[in-house]
């Protein structure tokens, strides 16, 4: 292999694992969730969560969409007991219409939950996130989800 190419690559893997520790070394976590959106969920510590799912579109008799959901938990507090615990964030959200009909959407949202670590590094979590869609059109949105996540760090 040539040099160059072999030294870029050390370079981009220390660099990648010197930029990567201080989040993989917080509480990450990873699992699946389902509801509006159904799909995977990553969370590292309150920064950033991170939900990619698939909407069916049981509601509204679209085709579904792809959606990203990206949030901030501003508050992340215990609620009666040191496993239960509730939170508020600020986030965004993509969106992408499948189908015939595709579309590309954008958004902001309020996600509000509830967390349940029953055995530790396992968190059982619940949320509503009402939210304001900006484009294709201004109108109101509002995703929810209940899920599980493991926590590898």
């Amino acid at each position: 292999m040539n040099k160059k190419i072999l030294a870029f690559f050390q370079v981009l893997a220390v660099t990648t694992a010197l930029l990567w520790t201080p989040v993989l070394s917080a509480k990450t976590g990873i699992g699946v969730m389902g509801g509006d959106p159904n799909g995977i969920t990553l969370k590292f510590n309150n920064f950033p969560v991170i939900e990619l799912g698939y909407d069916l579109g049981w509601g509204g008799g679209s085709s579904g969409s792809f959606d990203l959901n990206v949030d901030y938990w501003i508050i992340n507090k215990p609620l009666g007991g040191k496993n239960f615990f509730w939170f508020l964030g600020i986030g965004a959200s993509v969106q992408y219409g499948a189908g015939s009909n595709s579309w590309f959407g954008v958004g902001a949202r309020v996600p509000i939950g509830l967390q349940w670590f029953p055995v530790p590094k396992v968190e059982i979590f619940a949320e509503v996130a009402p939210g304001l869609a900006i484009l294709p059109g201004l109108g109101l949105d509002v995703d929810f989800g209940v899920g599980v996540r493991f926590y590898i760090f």
